[in-house]
């Protein structure tokens, strides 16, 4: 990999772990910057940033995926890494496989977690892709988080602004006929959730589904509510 990429990383209260994952990206010879895109934080992720030598830039509006997208559209590169704010043990190894991708693959990073048990995978993704787009039912790790493309891949400005983003890139990749090249970068340690962190992602995910793949009245879209 001889091209410069962004590192894009979408934070939202995140302050004590911004600044490991942001000095562990950095080492690369090939990061042009790293924009953090901060999400509306309460707490003092975007000076922490900042301190780190990380490009900050405002979303208040929340959603993980218009984050994602206003930092792609700050960048300069033809490639982009994005990856998640949380990440505890980055490990500044894993760039030398995920920055390695070529103009036709989607390089996601896979990983297992000692206790997570990825509720919204099990509980909502894996049956939707089984029951819509089964050659993906058996994708590991799905809505990964961290991920390595080229922004001419897809029309990554049409993707969901909230938690469906991640799934939408991989369905929309697949539609596309790109290729995933999955690094597996063992075990991730992020910050752990209580269950009532992913009920957003999950209403949020199962409303991606169900517009896309089952026709609702016309003008009408489905909402899901906890």
């Amino acid at each position: 990999m001889k091209s410069l990429f962004s590192v894009v990383i979408p934070a939202r209260n995140e302050e004590s772990t911004i600044q490991n994952v942001i000095k562990k990206v950095s080492n690369h010879p090939n990061v042009k910057n790293v924009i953090v895109v901060d999400n509306g934080s309460i707490d003092d992720t975007a000076n922490a940033a900042v301190n780190a030598g990380a490009y900050v830039i405002s979303e208040p509006v929340q959603g993980i995926g218009r984050a994602i997208k206003r930092g792609i559209a700050v960048a300069d590169t033809e490639y982009i890494l994005r990856t998640d704010a949380d990440i505890k043990n980055w490990d500044s190894d894993w760039l030398r496989y995920l920055c390695q991708s070529k103009a036709n693959c989607l390089t996601r990073a896979i990983f297992k977690s000692t206790y997570d048990e990825f509720p919204v995978t099990r509980l909502v993704v894996k049956p939707y892709l089984e029951a819509f787009v089964p050659p993906l039912a058996n994708l590991q790790t799905p809505i990964s988080g961290t991920y390595f493309f080229k922004t001419d891949i897809i029309n990554w400005q049409n993707l969901p602004d909230d938690w469906s983003w991640d799934i939408a890139l991989i369905i929309k990749s697949y539609e596309r006929g790109l290729i995933f090249n999955d690094i597996d970068i063992g075990v991730l340690i992020d910050k752990k959730r209580d269950i009532r962190h992913y009920e957003t992602m999950a209403r949020d995910i199962h409303r991606y589904f169900l517009n896309k793949y089952i026709s609702p009245k016309e003008g009408q879209l489905y909402e899901i509510q906890y």
